[in-house]
C-alpha cells in the first residue's frame, strides 16, 4: 500500500503546506478498495463515515460516485464505478483507469474494513479540530463581536465536531435481549420496584418506577402551586439520599435562593425568617448549618445564567458532565425561559417551544439521564369548575405532549378555595406516562418552608 501512496499523491493536484493537515491516504484507499469487494462494506462505510472525511480529493470523487450508487441501487464494482465517473465528467481527473485499476488490488477483502474507518474518522476528526481552532484564533484576534458570543461561538464549534451526526443505526439485538434479560433478572433477585433516579416520593417512585435514563419529563403547573420547590424536594433526596449527580438550571432564580429553599425544606425553617434575619435562635441556626454541610458534599450543581438557548444548555451540561462524571439528572427551570437555536423560529413561539422539546428530548438520549423541564400552564384552567389540569392546559402543548415520556401536574385546592381543610394538601397529577399507569397521587405541602413531603406525614399544628 506504500507504492499505492505514493501514486496517489501524484493524483491530486494538492499543494503541500509547511505542516500538512492529518490524513492516512493508505486508509482511505482500502476503504474504497474494500467498497468494490461487498455490499455489506458499502453499506457499513456509508454508516460511518462522509464524503468531507476523505482527504484526497480523489478519494472524495470516488466516494461521492459511489455514493450516488448506493443510493440508486445499482451493485458497485468497477464498470458501474467507471461508468458513473464518466458520467459526471471526472473519470480522467482521478485518474483514469490506471488509478481505478491499482484501487481494486488495495486488499483482498474488507476483513478490516472497521479498523481502516476508524483511522479515517480519527483524522477527519483532528482536521476538524485543527480548522475550528484556526477560526477561533482568527476570531479572537479580530475581536469584533462581544467575548461571551465569541466563546459560545467557539464552544458550540468544537460541540459539532465532538457530535458527529453519523453513527451506527443498529444495536447487536441479541447483545441487546442479553442485556434486557439481566435487567430483569436482577428486578426479580432485588425484588426492586424503582428502576431510575429515586426522588424520595414514595408513592410517585412506586408509579413511575423511578426517572430513567432518556426520558423528558414535564412538570407543570399554575403559578405558586410550586413547581420549582417540588424539583427542588426531588434533587435534594437524589443527591442525599442516594449519592447522585444532578445539574439544575435556574432561568428565574438566582442560586443563592435556590439554596436557600432547600435549607428551608431541609430545616423546616420559613425561609422569610431566613431572609428577614428574623426569630433565628442558636438552636435553629445550628440546624441551618448541620444541612448547609450536608449539602456542601452533595453532588448538586447549579447553573444561574438566566436566558439560555438549547446549545449553550447542551454545551454546559456536556463540559459539566466532563468535568465530574456522569451525571444521573438534569432540572430546568423553567422551560418557556428558553430560546431555540435557530434565530428564525422565534418569530413563531409555537415552533420554537417545539425545537426546545425535542431537543431536549434529543439531550436526555444522548446523555443517558432523564431530563426534568418544570413548564407553565395556560389560564384555560382558570375557566373550569374543576381546575385539576389536564394536557390540554400545557402552554404549546402540542409538541410538549407529544415529546415528553411523563407529564404532570402539581395541583393545591387551597389556592382556589382558601379552605382550612384544604391547607397541606397536594395532589401530583400524572398525565401521562409511555411506558406505565397514570393516576394521582396525594402529598403533604408545607408552605411555610415551601416543601412537600410523602403524605403521612401531616403538619404540626
Amino acid at each position: 500500500m506504500a507504492e499505492y501512496s505514493r501514486n496517489a499523491a501524484n493524483t491530486d493536484e494538492r499543494t503541500l503546506v509547511e505542516k500538512q493537515l492529518p490524513n492516512d491516504a493508505n486508509a482511505e484507499a482500502a476503504v474504497l478498495s474494500a467498497m468494490l469487494i461487498d455490499s455489506y462494506n458499502v453499506s457499513y462505510t456509508m454508516t460511518w463515515i462522509s464524503e468531507k472525511d476523505f482527504y484526497r480529493n480523489s478519494h472524495k470523487t470516488i466516494f461521492r460516485a459511489m455514493k450516488k450508487l448506493y443510493e440508486q441501487s445499482i451493485e458497485i464494482d468497477v464498470i458501474t464505478l467507471t461508468d458513473e465517473l464518466k458520467k459526471s465528467n471526472e473519470f480522467d481527473k482521478v485518474g483514469g483507469f490506471e488509478f481505478i485499476n491499482r484501487l481494486t488490488s488495495v486488499v483482498l477483502s474488507g476483513a478490516n474494513i472497521k479498523e481502516h474507518v476508524n483511522i479515517i474518522r480519527d483524522k477527519s476528526t483532528l482536521r476538524q479540530l485543527i480548522t475550528a481552532a484556526n477560526n477561533i484564533i482568527e476570531v479572537s484576534y479580530r475581536a469584533e463581536e462581544d467575548v461571551a458570543k465569541i466563546l459560545d461561538q467557539a464552544e458550540q464549534q468544537i460541540f459539532d465536531i465532538a457530535e458527529n451526526p453519523l453513527k451506527e443505526s443498529f444495536g447487536n439485538f441479541r447483545q441487546e435481549i442479553d442485556n434486557t434479560v439481566e435487567v430483569i433478572q436482577e428486578i426479580a433477585s432485588k425484588k426492586r420496584s424503582v428502576l431510575g433516579v429515586q426522588t424520595g416520593f414514595i408513592d410517585l417512585d412506586s408509579l413511575l418506577g423511578g426517572f430513567r435514563s432518556g426520558q423528558f419529563v414535564i412538570i407543570a403547573a399554575r403559578p405558586a402551586m410550586g413547581k420549582s420547590s417540588f424539583a427542588l424536594n426531588m434533587a435534594f433526596n437524589a443527591a442525599v439520599s442516594y449519592d447522585l449527580k444532578i445539574a439544575i438550571f435556574t432561568l428565574e432564580m438566582e442560586s443563592q435562593e435556590l439554596i436557600m429553599r432547600m435549607l428551608s425544606s431541609a430545616a423546616e425553617i420559613p425561609m422569610q425568617n431566613m431572609l428577614r434575619g428574623s426569630d433565628l435562635g442558636i438552636e435553629k441556626i445550628g440546624r441551618i448549618v448541620t444541612v448547609a454541610e450536608v449539602l456542601r458534599d452533595c453532588n448538586i450543581y447549579i447553573d444561574d445564567n438566566g436566558h439560555q438557548t438549547l446549545n449553550q444548555i447542551r454545551a454546559r451540561t456536556r463540559r459539566l458532565a466532563a468535568e465530574v462524571g456522569k451525571l444521573d439528572m438534569i432540572i430546568i427551570d423553567y422551560l418557556q425561559l428558553m430560546s431555540s437555536n435557530n434565530p428564525k423560529s422565534r418569530d413563531s413561539r409555537q415552533q420554537e417551544i417545539s425545537e426546545i422539546s425535542r431537543g431536549l428530548k434529543v439531550l436526555a438520549k444522548e446523555m443517558e439521564l432523564p431530563v426534568i423541564a418544570l413548564s407553565q400552564l395556560n389560564r384555560q384552567v382558570e375557566t373550569r369548575d374543576d381546575k385539576r389540569p389536564i394536557l390540554a392546559d400545557l402552554r404549546e402543548s402540542g409538541a410538549i405532549e407529544q415529546d415528553a415520556d411523563v407529564v404532570m401536574f402539581i395541583y393545591r385546592q387551597f389556592i382556589y378555595s382558601k379552605k382550612q381543610e384544604d391547607i397541606g394538601k397536594a395532589e401530583i397529577l400524572i398525565r401521562k406516562n409511555r411506558h406505565g399507569k397514570v393516576g394521582t397521587i396525594n402529598m403533604t405541602f408545607l408552605s411555610e418552608f415551601t416543601s412537600f413531603r410523602n403524605a403521612d406525614k401531616r403538619i404540626e399544628q
